[in-house]
């Protein structure tokens, strides 16, 4: 198609006349007038073709995108352009490299440290390390390095100890190629500039990652999950780590004290996880001696009795703790003086003797109290032994005590009695979700106990507030004909076993409780989530819905 200085220019160069060429200017104005009313409406025409969830603006499919699971989040790209160009962050935003091979059928392979069993096998490796090469080598993906803002590496997890196993040179030549292809993908780290978690697994550091740690500007979450540390720090500096966790490993070799220093900055770190009780010792202690901690905000620890002194001393320079989680299967302590002041506490999980100590007089508001406590062996053995914390009313009685009324509840390794849910109800009235994990009072039950017991007629707590009820449909039948209290203003109930149910048990509360539910709520107004294992109630007006998972 010509434009009309192209054709003005070809008339020019023949004998046409003033008037015969002021004919065909005029007849191609008005051909090019219709011609552009023709492509606006087919232009019209081709827009209200377009699927209606194309027209969506991008930050709307963008959050459509994030409720989809991982694999089927791969599958959108090949729908089209639009729903790539609005999915692919989402996608690179976290890489996950599995470079673990299965090693031949071994007596008992250990899996409890935060790896995982794969199905891969040295075939796999190659692909694998080839494709994150052939990512971060193509520059018309150097747009997608820069959304990459979290990396999960898992590595072969190699034993220090001398373990004779079966097939131990297949294994040891598995080994060899896998951590060859880590080596060749930990040094593409540094080109995802924005990269700002990195979870690495079952690793054994060395001084080539320690430098390339170093030279992640963005990185603020570094998660060390069932690795061996080095003997020496080969860090030059101190790293920015917002987040910090160490959790699990087979290395029983203390932790440099400058490599916790290097990884504990006080000036950055708000978030700290250490379940490594074998480097823990070392670590409390070398954070025990540091300066205070402005940051920090929460503590998820797992304490040795011997690590007791620095933890309390590591305590006293968190002034601004908000949450502190003691892991369950941590020592049982308590502190010989009093504790700082904690102005900014208001969430603790841990023992009963320790909540005596640190929720009353400060702004707790969320309680997680765990009733199986660990008791130190008396042969002096490494395994601690467990039991059962029984005098829980005083422990509510000091839960009640908090600064500001409690709003969340939770009691693992509850055995419910009247009495304890009337102290429940009665010193703690602001109350809007309370958790129970039940355990039972004994351990063997005929079908027609089980059926009484869940019974609402059945009172015999009226005539001996200490006996115990043992089953969930018994709980909810007491809660809903009022023969057991709930606080005022409850909003979430859940109810779940401890331990394991028995058969009987489990036949009984398979009935639909519909009618429970509808009575607990006349009951309590505000109540508007009920969960029972694997049941779930939610309320909408007046309406309850009912959403059962599958085992």
């Amino acid at each position: 198609m010509f434009s009309l200085a192209d054709i003005t220019n070809k008339l020019a160069r023949h004998s046409f006349n003033r008037y015969e060429k002021d004919a065909v200017i005029s007849y191609y104005r008005r051909w090019s007038m219709l011609n552009d009313i023709e492509r606006s409406r087919r232009s019209r025409s081709n827009q209200e073709n377009i699927p209606p969830i194309l027209k969506l603006p991008p930050e709307v499919l963008d959050r459509c995108w994030r409720f989809l699971e991982r694999l089927d989040l791969l599958q959108v790209p090949r729908v089209c352009r639009v729903f790539w160009l609005t999915s692919r962050y989402r996608i690179f935003r976290s890489l996950t490299i599995d470079l673990s091979p299965e090693s031949p059928p071994e007596p008992e392979r250990r899996t409890g440290f935060g790896f995982k069993r794969t199905k891969r096998n040295e075939k796999t490796l190659e692909p694998a390390g080839f494709r994150i090469t052939s990512f971060y080598s193509s520059l018309r993906a150097r747009e997608l390095w820069d959304m990459v803002q979290s990396w999960t590496l898992i590595a072969e997890p190699t034993f220090k100890e001398n373990l004779t196993l079966p097939g131990q040179d297949w294994q040891g030549l598995v080994q060899m190629m896998a951590m060859q292809s880590f080596y060749e993908v930990f040094q593409f780290l540094p080109r995802s500039c924005n990269l700002r978690t990195l979870e690495i697994v079952a690793l054994d550091l060395g001084r080539e990652h320690c430098v390339t740690l170093q030279s992640l500007p963005a990185l603020e979450t570094l998660k060390l999950i069932g690795c061996f540390f080095p003997s020496s720090c080969h860090f030059q500096h101190p790293l920015k780590l917002k987040e910090l966790s160490i959790i699990g490993s087979f290395s029983r070799l203390p932790v440099d004290r400058c490599l916790v220093l290097v990884l504990c900055n006080p000036a950055h770190l708000e978030k700290l996880t250490l379940t490594h009780f074998f480097v823990s010792h070392t670590v409390l202690s070398a954070l025990a001696s540091m300066e205070d901690f402005p940051r920090l905000t929460c503590l998820n620890i797992a304490i040795k009795s011997r690590c007791r002194g620095h933890f309390f001393k590591f305590l006293g320079a968190i002034p601004s703790l908000a949450i502190l989680r003691i892991l369950p299967w941590s020592a049982n302590i308590t502190p010989d003086r009093p504790l700082p002041a904690l102005s900014l506490f208001r969430s603790y999980c841990g023992y009963p003797d320790l909540l005596s100590y640190i929720v009353p007089g400060r702004p707790v508001d969320s309680v997680t109290l765990v009733l199986r406590v660990a008791t130190t062996p008396e042969d002096g053995g490494l395994t601690n032994a467990y039991a059962i914390h029984t005098d829980v009313i005083p422990t509510l009685i000091d839960i009640s005590r908090s600064a500001v009324p409690v709003r969340s509840l939770r009691i693992e390794c509850f055995l419910p009695t009247l009495y304890r849910l009337t102290t429940i109800a009665n010193r703690l009235p602001g109350l809007r979700r309370l958790d129970l994990k039940i355990i039972t009072a004994s351990s063997q039950f005929n079908s027609e106990d089980i059926t009484t017991m869940s019974d609402p007629t059945f009172k015999t707590c009226d005539s001996n507030p200490f006996e115990p009820l043992d089953t969930i449909q018994g709980l909810l039948s007491w809660f809903a004909a009022g023969f057991a209290p709930l606080p005022p203003k409850l909003e979430t109930l859940r109810l779940s076993y401890s331990s394991r149910l028995l058969n009987g048990l489990q036949r009984v509360e398979g009935i639909e409780k519909q009618d429970t539910i509808c009575s607990l709520h006349s009951r309590y107004p505000s109540l508007r989530e009920v969960e029972i294992g694997p049941r779930y109630w939610w309320r909408e007006g007046a309406h309850w819905s009912l959403r059962q998972e599958t085992p």
